[in-house]
């Protein structure tokens, strides 16, 4: 190591240890081994895209969100812009707002890691039922997909169902198959209160008494009968086959408690669940009394997925 490059990092350490400027300690840690981010009082310009950020979306310089962000602008080719105060990420075709680590994540896991890819017999043609739509991002991915020839999406949030109504603007070749419902589904058709994190919405949930302590705001929700709202889709659509995508932070459970005597409509043909906090164990028990075959994966204590298809 050269001299010149011992005394810079040395500079950035003393930086983190020193400064009281939180945005100065994050990019100090970002520029630890090279100078990647470049920061002036009015923001940040990340050298290798030549993006000036403002300081208002200083959320993006905590370390492990800028390399979310760098890795997402990489493996998708994807590039960001400010538009109008919004900070936008085209990649793929999609055009989507950035307002915080949790959209980084969520286009990481599902057009990176591609955890809800499926794939259909030629000419098989299915309609998607998006539980837990959260900003749009997995309804955007499987109108993407061409055997996929409608979208129906389920946010109760309304703060977080008006960013994907903003999403879906940014996507008109894609818009026109997904159909946004701002209500969730459970067990019961019910009006509830629940703590709604607007920095992080990918954590929020309809399930009262959820283990997740959420600080912030309270958000009134609207819940219809899961059941009911599926066999609506299948009276308007009586040929169709269903693909159940469920990610609903814990409300999972009451959902599949929605059916009858656990019977799943035999239109259903495959069902695409995160699960949370109470085990795996009382959905697939359900799939497996209806005929699924399953493929379950547990990512921590707390959670996993389960893949089934019939």
């Amino acid at each position: 190591m050269s001299i010149q490059n011992f005394l810079y990092r040395q500079k950035q350490r003393l930086i983190i240890r020193t400064s009281s400027d939180l945005l100065k300690r994050h990019v100090a840690t970002i520029n630890l081994i090279e100078k990647k981010v470049e920061i002036n009082e009015e923001g940040c310009t990340i050298i290798e895209l030549g993006l000036f950020i403002p300081k208002s979306f200083g959320f993006i310089f905590e370390p492990r969100t800028f390399e979310l962000l760098m890795i997402n602008a990489r493996e998708l080719k994807g590039t960001y812009r400010i538009v109008d105060g919004k900070l936008l990420f085209h990649f793929s075709k999609c055009t989507v707002e950035i307002t915080s680590r949790s959209e980084l994540f969520i286009i990481h896991e599902i057009f990176l890691q591609k955890c809800y890819q499926f794939l259909l017999p030629q000419d098989t043609m299915v309609r998607v039922v998006d539980i837990g739509m959260n900003v749009g991002l997995a309804s955007l991915f499987f109108a993407g997909l061409p055997y996929v020839i409608g979208v129906h999406g389920y946010e109760p949030f309304a703060p977080t169902f008006q960013q994907a109504l903003r999403n879906f603007n940014h996507n008109p070749d894609l818009t026109h198959k997904i159909e946004p419902n701002n209500f969730g589904l459970g067990e019961k058709k019910e009006s509830i209160e629940v703590p709604y994190d607007s920095t992080n919405k990918g954590v929020n949930a309809s399930l009262i008494g959820s283990p997740r302590k959420i600080a912030g705001d309270v958000e009134k929700l609207d819940i219809q009968n899961a059941y009911d709202s599926l066999m609506q889709l299948v009276k308007r659509f009586p040929d169709a086959r269903f693909v159940l995508k469920i990610d609903t932070e814990g409300a999972e459970y009451s959902i599949i408690k929605s059916f009858p005597n656990g019977r799943i409509p035999s239109e259903v043909i495959a069902i695409m669940a995160e699960w949370h906090y109470y085990g795996p164990e009382p959905i697939e028990h359900i799939l497996q009394q209806n005929g699924f075959k399953i493929i379950s994966q547990r990512l921590n204590e707390n959670g996993g997925l389960i893949y089934a298809f019939r």
